[in-house]
């Protein structure tokens, strides 16, 4: 556990590191907050995307310190990019339904605008002749409960 938190103190790792404490027990869910903040220090998007998994996957970071310092910072970063391979990572999670049950519907609201931001949820490809969603992704949202708020961004 020293050479793991010699890595989070140190910047390093932060992908394969989230990964593992996704699925860790018995580690301080401090340390995923902290390598969320190594990750959108180096706009790490694989990190952040494992970041939200790694809060989803986990119960005891189900809170208002995770969301916020974590959750929140790194769904901004990947809707900046345009990037809902999020939901790929949380659709199947045993605790997601209830996660997202739990969230506000102002949370609600910013996890459905990451989605219909999303470039590959709804092409804007004027060489694309075809206008259909990606269904998977919206598919892996309706799974989780995420409500599509923002209706006048719909193609």
């Amino acid at each position: 556990m020293e050479r793991l938190k010699t890595w989070i103190d140190n910047g390093q790792h932060n992908r394969e590191v989230v990964f593992y404490l996704r699925f860790a027990t018995g580690t301080d869910p401090a340390l995923v907050r902290t390598v969320a903040k190594n990750a959108l220090a180096t706009k790490d998007d694989i990190a952040a995307l494992y970041v939200i998994a790694a809060i989803i996957a986990r119960d005891d970071l189900h809170n208002a310190a995770s969301l916020d310092a974590a959750f929140i910072p790194c769904l901004n970063l990947l809707t900046e990019k345009h990037d809902a391979r999020w939901v790929d990572q949380a659709w199947f999670q045993p605790t997601a339904k209830t996660f997202f049950a739990s969230l506000s519907p102002a949370l609600h609201g910013l996890c459905g605008g990451a989605l219909v931001g999303y470039v590959g949820l709804f092409p804007t490809d004027s060489n694309r002749t075809d206008t259909a969603p990606d269904y998977g992704v919206l598919a892996g949202a309706v799974e989780l409960g995420v409500v599509l708020t923002d209706i006048e961004m719909l193609p």
